[in-house]
């Protein structure tokens, strides 16, 4: 098999949800022996994959000033390690070689810039960006598929649930034609999320449950997902159902061992809402450097409830 199908064999994993299995195959390849031009293409694959350190090492002597050769690094190049820096946490330093990255010779630069403002939860300033990305002929379909996704992400996150209703509309239809699998599952998580804020919990909890059953074992971050926004509809529909706390610091725990930071940040907020928990609310707050997410968990705080102690001097 040339590289290029098995490049596209390792896509069609992706696009499947099976990332394990695609990265069990990018593995098999030696970046090493890889022509230069086909790195980019193996560290966004990586990237995908949940596997940066992957792409990072295929293009860290071409980017990094201390390692790189004498040839300067393609615009390319340098997106797609900074795409995989981001990934690993590494927030600040891609945000730095993305932003000379000119989007005219690699259009994913706004895609990544984009990416990067929704790992600081600033949904507002991805959407323009996301929309700008979308304008350009040379993206693939599924490059534009996945864009929408994320605007329909942001839509939600925003509180534009009429917006991202019509939008979320069009993504389902689009994901079951084409049968892209993991797609269809994110846009009915992100449907089940827009439903929630409606309050329409039983059609949120059918379609958590459709995105799990289609997800099977996926060997990816979308079932611990599926299962918080699953305990999310059952916070709504009964706040004081018996076990509720249990279960959500059992979640935490599995997100902890899978080291999605993210997730644990969301739901140490969760739980410190649910309890009231002083404590608890200004040790979260106090660490998380967003201020998008800050505003967030204040806008959560319920309003009968006293403010938590210390967070007029937090501002």
């Amino acid at each position: 098999m040339d590289l290029a199908s098995r490049f596209a064999d390792i896509d069609h994993l992706i696009q499947k949800g099976r990332s394990q299995e695609a990265f069990e195959k990018l593995s098999h390849l030696n970046a090493k022996e890889l022509e230069r031009s086909d790195l980019p293409a193996y560290a966004q694959l990586a990237w995908r994959a949940n596997a940066p350190e992957l792409g990072i090492r295929a293009l860290a002597k071409y980017v990094r000033p201390d390692l790189k050769t004498t040839q300067d690094p393609s615009t390319a190049e340098v997106a797609e390690y900074a795409a995989c820096l981001s990934r690993i946490g590494a927030h600040a330093e891609a945000e730095f070689l993305l932003a000379p990255c000119d989007p005219g010779e690699y259009p994913r630069v706004l895609f990544y810039r984009a990416a990067l403002h929704i790992s600081k939860w600033e949904y507002h300033l991805a959407v323009p960006i996301l929309r700008n990305f979308l304008s350009n002929s040379r993206i693939t379909p599924y490059e534009r598929l996945v864009a929408r996704i994320n605007v329909a992400e942001a839509l939600v996150v925003l509180g534009e649930a009429i917006q991202a209703n019509y939008l979320l509309r069009e993504l389902l239809h689009t994901t079951n034609l084409y049968q892209y699998q993991y797609a269809n599952a994110k846009v009915l998580e992100l449907s089940a999320q827009n439903a929630i804020q409606r309050g329409d919990i039983e059609i949120a909890q059918k379609m958590l449950n459709s995105a799990g059953e289609m997800l099977g074992e996926a060997k990816n971050f979308e079932p611990l997902f599926i299962s918080k926004f699953k305990l999310y509809a059952r916070m709504h529909a009964n706040p004081g159902e018996a076990g509720l706390l249990a279960e959500l610091k059992e979640l935490l725990l599995r997100a902890k061992e899978i080291a999605h930071y993210e997730t644990v940040r969301d739901l140490e907020a969760c739980i410190a809402i649910y309890n009231q928990d002083d404590k608890r609310f200004l040790r979260v707050y106090e660490g998380t450097p967003y201020l998008a997410f800050r505003s967030k968990m204040l806008s959560a705080w319920p309003n009968e409830a006293p403010a938590p102690r210390g967070i007029l001097r937090l501002g």
